[in-house]
């Protein structure tokens, strides 16, 4: 079996634990479009520097993409799908290009990008980001959200042209207004030290996160997350 979906098996041991078949293969030629590399130029050049391996997993296309630092490879599963909603142009783009991840392993947990100091890494505890079927465009927690409004004496956001394109283990979702494309993270319960609760909203409901404003900078963050990683490791390792 690909040394590299052996080191994504071992670090995700709960993926395929029925033993159903898997057929695994290399990538020799992986071509990104121009527009997504200059739409997401940090998240190009990562995926550049990475190895892909095919993976088919119940009638499902998949790549893992993994980077090897030392002796350790990290990596992101990521899904080929078709989205069940209505998503942005540049969110297309992105799952055309890359897929949505499903699962990452050895990444960051806490990192420090742009003088901001992310905690908790964007890809951290995260069911799925960006996956085309995954997406919703409605969110589990309205009836709870909009009871705290109600109940505390808030307007409830306009969540009717939201997509929901992450879902983190705890619950939290993060989403963009389909006209704006401007990002807001809805989260009950967190320690996120690199968000801010959005004014004239019930805490811990609606926030901003601390150096985005948009789908596309969000994404960048989090190829940036993985990169500045990547850095602080080789350097470490001289």
């Amino acid at each position: 079996m690909n040394k590299y979906y052996n080191a994504f098996q071992d670090a995700i041991s709960w993926f395929n634990f029925k033993k159903d078949p898997v057929e695994v293969s290399e990538i020799q030629q992986f071509k990104l479009t121009k527009k997504f590399q200059e739409i997401f130029p940090v998240t190009a050049n990562l995926i550049d520097q990475s190895t892909k391996t095919g993976v088919v997993f119940n009638e499902k296309s998949l790549i893992l993409f993994t980077w090897e630092i030392g002796q350790e490879i990290s990596g992101w599963m990521c899904q080929f799908d078709n989205p069940r909603i209505e998503i942005i142009e540049e969110h297309k783009i992105l799952i055309d290009n890359i897929g949505g991840i499903i699962e990452s392993f050895n990444g960051p947990e806490g990192i420090d990008v742009n003088g901001i100091t992310y905690n908790y890494a964007l890809t951290l505890n995260q069911n799925f980001m960006y996956v085309g079927s995954m997406c919703d465009a409605k969110m589990d927690w309205e009836d709870y959200y909009k009871d705290r409004c109600k109940s505390e004496g808030f307007l409830s956001m306009d969540l009717s042209d939201s997509v929901f394109f992450t879902q983190e283990a705890n619950g939290a979702r993060t989403f963009y207004d389909r006209k704006t494309k401007k990002i807001t993270l809805f989260s009950h319960d967190h320690a996120f030290k690199f968000v801010d609760f959005i004014q004239g909203q019930p805490e811990y409901t609606m926030h901003n996160i601390k150096g985005v404003e948009s789908f596309v900078d969000y994404v960048e963050l989090t190829s940036k997350q993985w990169d500045t990683y990547f850095e602080n490791k080789r350097r470490l390792s001289k």
